[in-house]
């Protein structure tokens, strides 16, 4: 895991939190894959049977991103920042380790 202290968050962060190693590391995961899902379908617009193919395999992992991080706004935000005014990242498991950041909206 990454040492707090080499953390550089941005600049507006007013605050942070931890969410749970391993649903940190499930998260990045789910994150990075959906990245490179939704590159592929930009490279396949052209080819309908292929580009349906990758959006059907992109489906279950936006459904399971979304499912984590609404569990994280539920459960883990400390509640002093969940309102519309505040707005948490996580920045992924290289980037950050298992911390979000609060920012304000």
């Amino acid at each position: 895991m990454i040492d707090k202290a080499d953390i550089r968050r941005d600049a507006d962060v007013i605050d942070t939190f931890d969410i749970p190693e391993e649903m940190a590391k499930r998260l990045s995961d789910l994150l990075v894959t959906s990245s490179i899902r939704r590159n592929l379908l930009l490279e396949l617009i052209d080819k309908p049977a292929k580009y349906e193919q990758v959006e059907a395999m992109l489906i279950p992992v936006e459904d399971e991103v979304s499912a984590i991080k609404s569990k994280i706004t539920s459960e883990l935000v400390p509640d002093k920042y969940r309102s519309e005014r505040y707005t948490w990242y996580f920045a992924g498991l290289s980037l950050s380790g298992n911390e979000c950041w609060i920012k304000e909206s």
